[in-house]
């Protein structure tokens, strides 16, 4: 099973790697402004606040945890490679809106999965050691990118995606729907609602929501930053490879970090950090200087991620385990995705890629304020009734 789970994780972001980093620069090689690729940035997320939640109760409580997450994975594949036609705007976001409608409940099905194998199996291997693997595929999805559209059009970028998520459909083939994994559960401990009203998960909530803001002037923006210094296609490539390449060792001592520290004071020492790495970016002006800044990344992401996914998972009923990571990810990789994105789109066309970190930056240190203030790691593991 966790050559399973871990081969998923692989291959799912090796065809993020190399899509991610260079979708932005697909954008703006079809003439899009920076208004129009942060509005095409926000359809993903959106996605996942509108069926977020559905995927979630779907997943607990009808049993369709491993269908779901095949069936989304099949369907944006062949979605992508509708995107090797049209160069319009409006074409455009109606393909990309269909194949993130599609990837929405993927990742957080994946990890409800993944987390709830590691609780009932008692296997030595940790969320993060699971989850590292993503990282790995990351760094070569990342460094392949950065090749190969050195070489070739990056228009081709959205047909190499759809192959590419073949490979986790693939994986997600080979996990078997084991008698507790992926199962339906008696409903009775709560809902969807009565986590948002809980008093250790909504502030939680509430402050990875502003955090998750400012990573969207990273994940829409950072190629066209490293252009505007200067950087051509396979040096995005490999500060995308060195941001990933931060995260393995992060990730690999993340079960440690968190039974020592607790998962609260890792994600607020992450939040510290990211303040700190948005404010480098608004100074820098070097590309080899953004590259070593890209260290920072395990740090950051790799520990706010693995840590958020843990305290989530800590608070909820078993029965609203997918819940819980689908609302998770509709607050972070969602409604602060669409803000970010729009927000950031905005000052890249009115204030440049500086000012734009600089706020960035400013608004981090606003979200790890109120993390302090306001959360604190109760020991509780299910959510109230009502």
């Amino acid at each position: 099973m966790y050559t399973r789970l871990s081969a998923f994780y692989l291959f799912y972001f090796l065809a993020a790697g190399v899509y991610f980093p260079f979708v932005s620069l697909f954008y703006k090689d079809l003439g899009f402004s920076g208004e129009q690729i942060g509005l095409l940035g926000a359809l993903a997320p959106l996605a996942g606040i509108a069926l977020g939640p559905v995927w979630g109760y779907l997943a607990d409580q009808r049993g369709w945890r491993l269908p779901l997450l095949r069936w989304s994975l099949l369907l944006a594949a062949l979605g992508a490679s509708l995107l090797l036609l049209p160069r319009s705007f409006g074409p455009v976001a109606l393909v990309v809106g269909l194949v993130a409608l599609c990837l929405s409940p993927a990742i957080p099905l994946a990890d409800a999965t993944t987390l709830e194998w590691v609780k009932r199996t008692g296997w030595p291997a940790t969320y993060g050691k699971v989850r590292l693997w993503g990282a790995m595929g990351f760094i070569l999805g990342g460094l392949a990118g950065g090749r190969l559209f050195t070489l070739a059009s990056v228009h081709l970028l959205f047909g190499v995606y759809g192959v590419l998520l073949l490979g986790p459909f693939a994986a997600a083939l080979a996990i078997p729907a084991r008698r507790g994994i992926g199962r339906a559960r008696p409903r009775g401990q709560g809902h969807a609602l009565s986590l948002l009203r809980h008093p250790v998960l909504g502030p939680f909530y509430l402050c990875s929501f502003l955090a998750h803001v400012t990573t969207a002037s990273y994940n829409g923006f950072f190629s066209l930053y490293m252009r505007s210094l200067g950087a051509g296609s396979q040096q995005i490539g490999l500060a995308i490879a060195v941001g990933s390449v931060s995260e393995l060792p992060v990730m690999w001592y993340s079960g440690r970090l968190i039974a020592r520290f607790g998962a609260r004071s890792v994600v607020l020492a992450a939040l510290c950090l990211y303040t700190a790495r948005w404010g480098l970016l608004a100074l820098i002006h070097d590309p080899l200087l953004a590259t070593a800044s890209q260290c920072l990344n395990g740090p950051t992401f790799g520990a706010f991620y693995v840590a958020g996914v843990t305290f989530v998972d800590s608070h909820v009923p078993a029965d609203l385990r997918a819940t819980g990571q689908s609302l998770y990810n509709a607050a972070t990789f969602g409604l602060a995705a669409i803000t970010g994105s729009l927000i950031f789109g905005y000052l890249l066309d009115h204030g440049g890629v500086f000012r734009m970190y600089g706020i960035a930056s400013a608004v981090c240190a606003a979200a790890t304020a109120l993390l302090a203030l306001l959360v604190r790691d109760r020991a509780a593991t299910t959510a109230p009734d009502g």
